[in-house]
């Protein structure tokens, strides 16, 4: 379990950040140190760890910092991903923390053959156990936080920020807090990083 509150984004090699947030002309296997020094966790879409090949698994774990942890995104849920995801837990091992399941037709059974911790990001499906509402979305299970919007409001952010910890099932906060979205602008994940540390999360 992750110290205390630890922020992340979803999809963190997106066009946009690699335009915007990673150095201009940043080898592409310098990315994942660079955004380690930053962020302790991130959300990896689907495609990107489908298509892990063993140089870049090398490099993320030569790349990680203590307590790093990313959490893998499950959006269409195939049966043939199962041997993937064995395949990546014997090579990365506790450096993958957990699932975030967005596919609504995946069921309780076919999520514990994950064997991991597991949550699900829905608008109508709940696992059983912890819940969080938050901007129209579900997220049950295991808990770990997930926003759809990052609002520039710092209060806003405040809020949403404390009515997660206010959902925890025990004091500890050491969760994930993934920013997801249309486009996520990391001087804003930053601040909300930052918001989190001064409230002690």
């Amino acid at each position: 379990m992750l110290p205390n509150l630890s922020i992340g984004v979803e999809d963190w090699q997106r066009s946009e950040l690699i335009n915007s947030y990673y150095p201009e002309g940043m080898p592409e296997d310098w990315r994942y140190e660079f955004y380690f020094n930053d962020f302790r966790t991130a959300l990896v879409s689907q495609d990107e760890w489908l298509d892990w090949s063993v140089e870049e698994t090398d490099e993320l774990l030569n790349s990680r910092r203590d307590e790093s942890a990313l959490y893998l995104k499950i959006d269409d849920w195939q049966p043939a991903f199962q041997t993937r995801l064995e395949q990546l837990k014997m090579k990365l091992g506790d450096l993958i923390a957990g699932f975030l399941v967005f596919d609504d037709q995946m069921d309780a059974l076919m999520m514990s053959s994950l064997c991991a911790k597991v949550t699900r990001v829905s608008q109508q499906q709940v696992l059983s156990g912890w819940q969080w509402v938050c901007q129209g979305w579900i997220i049950s299970g295991t808990p770990c936080g997930w926003l759809a919007e990052l609002p520039s409001d710092m209060k806003q952010q405040r809020i949403i920020l404390q009515d997660f910890v206010t959902s925890l099932p025990d004091k500890n906060t050491g969760y994930a807090f993934f920013v997801g979205g249309e486009s996520i602008k990391m001087s804003k994940v930053q601040d909300l990083q930052t918001l989190a540390e001064l409230l002690g999360l």
